[in-house]
């Protein structure tokens, strides 16, 4: 959290607790595929700001803690664990992304003890105002207290008791074969960053010293996603693959330097290739991980005042690339669902967390800036970028419905 004077503190998500409703389809007995939504409650822990210049300094201002309510929707997969040829009556796994939205709350600043200006504890006159957006991933495992009893399992909806493994040894339909697929998400980027000097102006240092502290931007926004890949099923249950895609949109945040000076950063493009690994959880459904190479291009920036009035573009960042790695995990089954039969169609959806090395990126005078300056500024900014990104694409498989496709 920071301010326009350049404090900037940490802030903490300290608890999240929801109440909410799910709807689901079982895509195969042992496999629930589900959305949900709901109240969703938050405790954060309010902040002590201080100084971004390198070393630190003494707490300048405070803001306090605070909860805030909002919604969630989200979605997830649930499958029995009865797989690895392990017999496990009554326990599921479930994967689960979720997406939490709050109003915005004002968080009046206060002079802290001992601040530097000596100003008395109190009020400073100044607010800042905090709008939280959440995105959570989670893996859990779920007991059932009814999946062995005399009635049904999973929600009421299956007639079978699950005593033993699903026999996969000599499966429905071959998973070998090419694939394309295409869809969309949003995502998330994180970012640490802060200023250094670039050595061009003696005051600053030499290259590589630093002016501030790290501080973490970050940015949001959605995407489109294409890809092409090849799975290779072996052993009965288990399927390998290769893959490569890219995604395409506006995934969108602020990038500082520190001194009150603020704009805008996009996450134009990125492309993946990777190799992945999943289980046949059942016949239709198979459940990944993967991870590889992750590349990405960036916008560049214009940077400005930070204060309300706004004022012309006093410097400018190159646009860059980055290079990095990836990894996730997701699940797949076909669309063979709601009576509809549909060969060779299949849904994936897919979690990522993207990671890339810091960059330095100089800085630059813009023409007509308030300063009169021209060239380079003797300082840059550094940028460290983590992305995570939500997905759900189509899927069509080339070889699905061949001779080994019996119906199931």
């Amino acid at each position: 959290m920071n301010d326009v004077a350049g404090d900037e503190g940490r802030e903490k998500l300290r608890t999240s607790y929801a109440a909410g409703v799910r709807v689901g389809y079982l895509v195969a007995p042992n496999v629930l595929s589900y959305v949900n939504g709901g109240y969703s409650g938050s405790e954060w822990s309010g902040s002590s700001l201080s100084t971004l210049v390198a070393g630190g300094g003494p707490t300048v201002l405070t803001t306090p803690s605070f909860r805030r309510d909002g919604w969630f929707v989200g979605g997830g997969v649930e499958n029995n664990l009865n797989i690895f040829g392990i017999t496990a009556p009554g326990w599921f796994m479930k994967t689960e992304y979720r997406s939490a939205f709050y109003d915005r709350i004002t968080l009046p600043e206060t002079f802290a003890a001992g601040n530097p200006f000596g100003a008395p504890v109190g009020l400073t006159g100044e607010a800042i105002t905090f709008k939280p957006w959440v995105q959570t991933i989670s893996t859990s495992l779920v007991y059932r207290f009814n999946s062995g009893g005399t009635g049904s399992a999973l929600a009421a909806d299956l007639p079978v008791r699950y005593s033993k493994a699903p026999a996969l040894v000599a499966p429905a339909y071959n998973w070998t074969g090419f694939y394309v697929f295409g869809g969309a998400g949003g995502g998330l980027w994180a970012a640490d960053s802060n200023l250094q000097s670039t050595g061009v102006i003696g005051v600053f240092g030499p290259a590589g010293t630093a002016l501030t502290r790290d501080q973490r931007l970050g940015g949001s926004g959605w995407f489109g996603t294409a890809g092409i890949g090849y799975d290779w099923q072996f052993n009965g249950p288990w399927v390998a693959g290769v893959f490569g895609d890219g995604q395409f949109g506006n995934i969108r945040g602020s990038l500082a330097d520190g001194d009150g000076i603020e704009g805008r950063e996009k996450l134009r493009t990125s492309y993946a290739a990777g190799v992945r690994v999943g289980y046949l959880v059942a016949p239709n459904v198979l459940s990944y991980v993967n991870g590889g190479y992750s590349g990405s291009e960036w916008s560049g920036s214009s940077l400005s005042t930070a204060l309300a009035a706004g004022g012309p573009t006093r410097f400018t960042t190159p646009s860059f690339r980055r290079d990095g790695w990836f990894v996730g995990g997701g699940v797949e089954n076909n669309l063979d669902i709601f009576g509809i039969t549909a060969p060779g169609w299949f849904m994936k959806t897919e979690y990522r967390s993207a990671f890339y090395d810091r960059i330095t990126l100089p800085e630059t005078f813009a023409a007509g800036n308030p300063f009169g300056g021209a060239g380079l500024t003797g300082t840059a900014t550094t940028f460290k970028p983590w992305v995570q990104t939500i997905s759900t694409s189509l899927v069509y498989r080339f070889n699905w419905g061949g001779p080994a496709g019996a119906r199931f």
